[in-house]
């Protein structure tokens, strides 16, 4: 796909062929009625259940191929777990101001 063709698809100067609509669905791993925005994942049509932040997340991780999704659901374990460990560091270190202030 060149991006002179991409261009002319955004300006409606021409239609894709139905097998490259197909190929860009398998790639992102959605439906060509999902391309067209004619379905939404049944999982998140409602943003109830979830922040701005989280239903950002969660379309951002449906837009790449599933090496990135790992790449970034381990980038964002290891931030979680980084954060983990400042919490128990900080409250350590709470504890032992407190200690010190009895003493």
């Amino acid at each position: 796909m060149t991006s002179s063709n991409l261009s002319k698809w955004r300006n409606d100067e021409n239609i894709p062929k139905c097998d490259l609509i197909y190929a860009v669905a398998e790639y992102f791993n959605v439906s060509t009625d999902y391309l067209f925005g004619r379905e939404i994942p049944s999982e998140i049509t409602s943003t109830d259940n979830y922040t701005p932040e989280e239903y950002e997340i969660i379309i951002s991780l449906r837009m790449v191929d599933q090496a990135t999704q790992k790449l970034a659901l381990a980038a964002m374990n290891g931030v979680l777990q980084a954060h983990k460990e400042l919490l128990a560091l900080a409250e350590a270190e709470q504890k032992s101001a407190l200690d010190d202030d009895d003493e």
